[in-house]
């Protein structure tokens, strides 16, 4: 795969909100791992999450970096090689309000209701003493974030809990 353009409310390439499991996997791939109602994808770079609602339905989907390769962008922008106070701002320019300050936890996770899109990191760059060597996993100690899952509408701004 080339890329991943992520469509906020609609989806991710041939990935579409509203589709169900059979007719994600026909058009895209068999998982390498099902749990439940969600369907796990293993790719050299990243990893994928796909899940269903009751009805069998595509609500959400999260991309996990592993490693440097395929793109995963949101309006152009390539999520995972965008430190991750840029990223804050750019998604704030696309979203109509900032992030949601009752369902997020700053610095680490991000919830923009309007785009239905979270941005999560396990650690910040504050966490680390100056000089301390950088991991080597990638996320250059917490500069940048680990993932970005969207949803179909309401999934993270509906007041409803029903499952």
């Amino acid at each position: 795969m080339e890329q991943f353009n992520i469509k906020p409310l609609s989806g991710v390439n041939q990935l579409k909100f509203g589709k169900t499991r059979d007719e994600i996997i026909e058009d895209f791939e068999d998982p390498t791992e099902e749990e439940g109602r969600t369907d796990y994808y293993e790719f050299e770079s990243f990893s994928l999450a796909l899940s269903y609602d009751r009805n069998d339905k595509l609500e959400f989907i999260e991309f996990s970096k592993v490693s440097e390769g395929t793109p995963v962008l949101l309006h152009e922008i390539d999520v995972f090689n965008l430190e991750g106070e840029a990223l804050l701002k750019e998604i704030e320019n696309i979203s109509s309000d900032s992030f949601n300050q009752e369902n997020s936890e700053p610095p680490y996770t991000y919830i923009f209701d309007s785009l239905e899109i979270a941005i999560d990191r396990p650690t910040t760059p504050e966490e680390y003493e100056e000089g301390e060597a950088e991991s080597s996993d990638g996320y250059e100690n917490g500069k940048y974030f680990r993932s970005i899952g969207i949803g179909c509408k309401g999934y993270f701004s509906s007041t409803d809990l029903v499952d």
